[in-house]
Formats: structure tokens, C-alpha cells, sequence
């Protein structure tokens, strides 16, 4: 399935579907599931870097079946959204560019003009060099010629100029979020694999990170802080977002694409998109915070970060109790798999009088014995990757306790090398080793959580009041989005007339009995039939 979009006025005949050479065409392949018959779904694709952003177009719909048969849809026109720059100078470059799009040959002069204007006066971007260089050489390139290579390499440069005024270095990392974040939303949309899906995920939440943290260094800059906090004044306070809210999102972005609920996770990484677009990334409030004063306001701040940090412990903890789950469930089955192995291999032997050749202890479950582990190696490297993605999560956060001036807890140190060794346990494919490797890391995580509770309760009044909240705003939160705000849209609930029970509460239950479930299936004291019970109650989830 094909979108094609061309600015207003383009004929779209017949031919459309095979004239690719015609450039003003703008062609959008859609991600749909193999064998589907009708497809009823909406698609987002971000066009608002594409020249056209903003300028009005004509889209049609085409398809083609497995036997070549051909379809489209009727002809619709409107306007292709564009970002909202809050920048001035960033907005005047985009009106370059606007004209630049509608008519080269008649706007090609002029744009070089407004160029040059911009250019000579330096306080209107912040003296900044590299849009002061960029500015000349756009002017000079279109007073030189007007071919299309020259306008096309001219409109992104006043894009990627406007986008530096507006964003600074975060514009790249910003960038970087919403492909991983699209690339996810095509491949659950698709029905890709499990292991994909994962790998996906994962690569959403380092983007995450590294916009986080780009935006944290930019924060460094007393003029960045200043015009942002500005931006803030003009915004509702209640799409302010932290760190925090974003995080919360993927997790369940995660565990309902691990749950099998696809609609559900597509219809978060949309909300996560208008997020982006539409919230104030501050990693804190800071309307509330100027007016309690500065000095107030910093405490205030940090009292932000670390209940942040606490909530990505948490968070981080519960995660690594999932691979530790997953490892000793893994190490069970391999277990009984030699038992079986073992009890085949001394039949034969008791048949052949071969005597001890070849017999195992119980459990060992040793690779390539009895009925063997085909799926092993598979299995570790999936398992090795997601632990990776922990340990690094775990290293920002420690990264980022070291930047705020905090002492990073020894037991935090202790649990990221535990990781390494359940990694390499892993990598061996060997879950009994790295779950052992799991629980120490865990049992660390838990550690480090009150150690860092305790440095907050020192750092200053309101951090242990702070910290008794923490449990109570997760509790209020449950039937609201990760911006507080009441929104039915968001986290599924049941409306009973007058109450909302929230399902996020049946969830939270069914993690646990899941948890419990992974502790015992991995105690091998329990009679057998009591662990093949709970390995076909695991299977259903």
C-alpha cells in the first residue's frame, strides 16, 4: 500500500502508480500485515521537515494485491502540517523557505536577500557561527544559480538552520527519537517478531536517553535555560513533562507489546509523538518553581531529579526481576530436558553393558545431551541484549547521579558488574550461572534504592516527604496520562457511571502472580507435577 502526495495543482492520472521518475511526487510506503483483505488503521508519518510542510497538497491512497491487481482511493486536499517554531529568526527562515518551495525562479532572488538581512544582524541568532556561516553560503548559492540541486540543498539548509535556532543540539537527537520511535510503530503494525520488537524497544529507549541528555547539557547554558524557561511562561503548565513521565510511557509501551496488546502499544507511540510535539521538555516544572524563588526553585529542582532517579531504580528493579524470572525458568527446562536425556542415555547403557560411559548428574542439562536445546543460542543472545539495555539504562542513571553532584552508591556499582557476569552468562548460554548473577544484581538494585533514599533524606528538608509521596502519586496517577491529567483516552478504565477502575490495577496484579509464578517455577524442590503446572500457567501469559 502507497501514499502519494504532490503540492496542490499536479494532475494524479492513471499513470501515477508507475511514474516514479516525477519528482514532485512524494511517495509513502504504509506497513500492513501480509494476507490482509481490509485494513481499516491510521499511519503517522512526521512530513514536517519535508519542503512541502505547510504549503497545501493533494494525497491519494493506491494499493496492490498479491495478483497485481491495482486500486486507489478518491483524491483529498488540504494542508501538510509544519512544525510551530517559537523561535522568530527560526520562524523567518521557514517563510524563506515556504517561498523558496512555492516558486524558485520567482522567490530564488529575494530568498537570498531575506538570507543576507538575517545574516548582518547577529544578535537576532545569538552570534551563533555556524548559522552566521550557513546564512552566507545559502545566499551566495542560490545568487549563483537556480538548478534544482541548489534549491534542494538550500531548503534543507534553512531547515536544519531554523531547526539549530529552535533546538540547539538536541535537534539531532530529537531526530533520532522519532525515527526509533516510528521504526517501532511499523514493525508492531506489521506483526514483526518478538525478537524484533524487543530490539526496537530498546533502541527507543537509548534515544530517550541521549535526547535527555543532550537536552540536560544544553540546560548548562544560562541564555538556553533563560529562552526555554521563557517558552515554558507562554505554555498550560499541564503539558510540562519530566524525564520521568517519558520513561513511564515506554515501559508500558514495552510490556503490552510483550503482552501480545498491539493496538494498545501503537496507540501509546502515538501519544508519545503528541508528547513530544506538543509538551515543554522540561525536566522540571519550572512555573511552579519561579515562583517560589530561585533559591527554592533549585531545591525544588533537585528534589525533582531525585525522585526521578528513585522511580528509575524502581523501575530498573522490576525489570531485571523479569530476566531473573525468564533465567530460571530457562534453567528448569534445561534441567529436566538432561534428566530425560540422562535416563535415555543409561537404558541404553544398561542394555549394552556399557557401564558409567557417558552419564550425566541430574540437572546439569549440558548442551547437545538427550533431546538437546535447539532454541539455546537463540534464546541467550535475546536474553544477553535485553540485559545489556538494563546494565546501560543503569549506567545513564549513575552518570547522571554523578553529574548532580551525588555519591554514586557502591551498591549500584556492585549491581552493574553483576549484569556484566549475567551477560557473559548468557552469552554462554548458561541461565542457571546468570540467574545467580540476576539475583545478586537485583538484591543490589534494592540496596542501592535505600542508600539513595537516604542521601536524598541528607541533602536537605522536604526530600523524606518527598520520598512517602512517591507510592501515593503512583497511586493517584493510575487512571490519569503520564501528564496527570484525568483522559480516558490514555489508560484503559471501565466507567461505571460514576467511579473509574482503572485496569491498570488488574495489570499491576497480574505482573505479580507472573513474578510469583517465575520464583517458584524455578525451585527445583517442588514436586514435578506441581512445576509442569506452573509451566502451562506461564505459557498462557
Amino acid at each position: 500500500m502507497q501514499l502519494q502526495i504532490r503540492l496542490h495543482g499536479s494532475v494524479l492520472g492513471d499513470d501515477a502508480l508507475s511514474s516514479d521518475e516525477e519528482p514532485e511526487v512524494l511517495r509513502i510506503d504504509l506497513p500492513v500485515a501480509g494476507n490482509t483483505k481490509k485494513v481499516s488503521d491510521s499511519f503517522v508519518r512526521d512530513l514536517t521537515s519535508h519542503p512541502w510542510a505547510g504549503l497545501k497538497v493533494t494525497v491519494m491512497l493506491f494499493a496492490t494485491d498479491a495478483i497485481g491487481q491495482k486500486g486507489r482511493s478518491s483524491v483529498e486536499t488540504f494542508l501538510l502540517p509544519e512544525r510551530v517554531f517559537n523561535d522568530p529568526t527560526a520562524r523567518a527562515l521557514i517563510v524563506l523557505r515556504k517561498a523558496l518551495t512555492r516558486d524558485p525562479a520567482a522567490f530564488r532572488a529575494d530568498v537570498a536577500d531575506g538570507m543576507r538581512m538575517i545574516q548582518i544582524r547577529p544578535e537576532d541568532y545569538r552570534n551563533d557561527p555556524v548559522v552566521q556561516l550557513g546564512l552566507r553560503i545559502g545566499a551566495a548559492r542560490l545568487a549563483q544559480n537556480g538548478d534544482k540541486e541548489n534549491i534542494t540543498e538550500t531548503q534543507k539548509l534553512l531547515w536544519d538552520l531554523a531547526m539549530r535556532l529552535e533546538s540547539g543540539a538536541t535537534s539531532d537527537a530529537e531526530r533520532a527519537l522519532e525515527q526509533a520511535r516510528q521504526e517501532l510503530r511499523d514493525a508492531v503494525q506489521r506483526q514483526a517478531g518478538d525478537e524484533e520488537i524487543e530490539r526496537l524497544i530498546q533502541q527507543l529507549y537509548d534515544a530517550m536517553a541521549r535526547w535527555q541528555r543532550e537536552l540536560a547539557e544544553k540546560m548548562k547554558d544560562p541564555e538556553e535555560r533563560r529562552r526555554m524557561e521563557e517558552q515554558a511562561e507562554k505554555m498550560d503548565p499541564n503539558s510540562t513533562i519530566t524525564g520521568d513521565d517519558l520513561q513511564k510511557m515506554l515501559d508500558k509501551i514495552r510490556e503490552m507489546a510483550k503482552n501480545g496488546d498491539r493496538e494498545g502499544a501503537k496507540r501509546l507511540l502515538e501519544e508519545l509523538r503528541k508528547m513530544m510535539e506538543n509538551a515543554t521538555p522540561m525536566m522540571a516544572q519550572p512555573g511552579q518553581q519561579r515562583q517560589q524563588g530561585q533559591q527554592r526553585g533549585q531545591q525544588g529542582q533537585g528534589n525533582q531529579q531525585g525522585r526521578e532517579m528513585m522511580n528509575q531504580l524502581d523501575r530498573l528493579s522490576r525489570r531485571e526481576n523479569q530476566l531473573l524470572g525468564e533465567s530460571e525458568r530457562e534453567g528448569r527446562q534445561q534441567g529436566q530436558q538432561g534428566q530425560q536425556g540422562q535416563r535415555g542415555q543409561q537404558g541404553r547403557q544398561g542394555q549394552q553393558g556399557q557401564g558409567q560411559q557417558g552419564q550425566q548428574q541430574p540437572g546439569q542439562g549440558q548442551p547437545g545431551q538427550g533431546q538437546g536445546q535447539p532454541g539455546d543460542g537463540q534464546w541467550g543472545e535475546q536474553q544477553r541484549g535485553q540485559q545489556e539495555g538494563v546494565r546501560r539504562q543503569l549506567g545513564d542513571l549513575m552518570r547522571r547521579l554523578d553529574e548532580n553532584g551525588m555519591p554514586i552508591p557502591d551498591s549500584l556499582g556492585r549491581a552493574e558488574r553483576s549484569m556484566r557476569e549475567a551477560e557473559e552468562a548468557l552469552r554462554r548460554g548458561d541461565p542457571r550461572e546468570a540467574s545467580r548473577s540476576q539475583r545478586r544484581a537485583l538484591d543490589n538494585l534494592q540496596q542501592g534504592m535505600g542508600d539513595l533514599a537516604e542521601q536524598m533524606r541528607q541533602r536537605g528538608p522536604g526530600n523524606g516527604q518527598d520520598l512517602a509521596e512517591i507510592e501515593e502519586r503512583e497511586r493517584r496517577s493510575e487512571d490519569r496520562d503520564p501528564l496527570g491529567r484525568s483522559d480516558g483516552n490514555y489508560g484503559d478504565a471501565v466507567d461505571t457511571g460514576t467511579d473509574k477502575v482503572p485496569l491498570e490495577l488488574e495489570r499491576q496484579r497480574s505482573r505479580e502472580i507472573l513474578d510469583e509464578l517465575r520464583r517458584r517455577a524455578g525451585d527445583q524442590l517442588r514436586p514435578k507435577d506441581e512445576l509442569d503446572y506452573i509451566d502451562r500457567l506461564l505459557k498462557t501469559y
